[in-house]
């Protein structure tokens, strides 16, 4: 008796899964299903470029404001070599003196606010001139924080 309805069972989901392979395939050679997809690709290609730009005017962003911060400083500043990576950037000069690193990279920090600095810096004795690494990368945001700053 069991058997008997298992069986049955076995011989009744199998029918459904015809039923419903049946269904799809119908559904994919629907051409206002082909349609969907088409148009559901074309967006994807879209925003695809649109985020590509969007990396490329961040890019630019940092490079003016680097740029920027380096002529704030009326001349105290040198930058030597500027890199741009996926996660930030990289810069290395000199200033004329250490509170000058300082100043530049406070304005950098100010005017890049998704932006963490880490700088590095080695003042020489004899002038007083400070060669500086100094760079930056994007925020993480914690997750596990209890509160809820928002950014402004």
């Amino acid at each position: 008796m069991v058997s008997a309805f298992c069986i049955g069972w076995a011989i009744h989901s199998y029918r459904a899964y015809l039923e419903q392979q049946t269904l799809y395939e119908s559904v994919q050679m629907n051409s206002e299903s082909k349609l969907i997809r088409e148009q559901y690709h074309n967006a994807q290609e879209r925003l695809s470029t649109l985020l590509q730009q969007q990396n490329t005017w961040d890019s630019q962003f940092l490079f003016v404001t680097i740029l920027d911060a380096a002529m704030a400083m009326n001349g105290g500043v040198t930058l030597q070599h500027i890199e741009f990576t996926d996660s930030g950037f990289s810069v290395d000069g000199t200033a004329i003196n250490e509170d000058v690193y300082h100043n530049y990279r406070q304005y950098v920090q100010a005017h890049m606010r998704k932006v963490t600095c880490d700088g590095k810096q080695q003042v020489e004795k004899e002038s007083g001139q400070c060669i500086f690494h100094l760079d930056g990368h994007t925020k993480q945001h914690d997750t596990n924080s209890k509160e809820n700053h928002p950014s402004l």
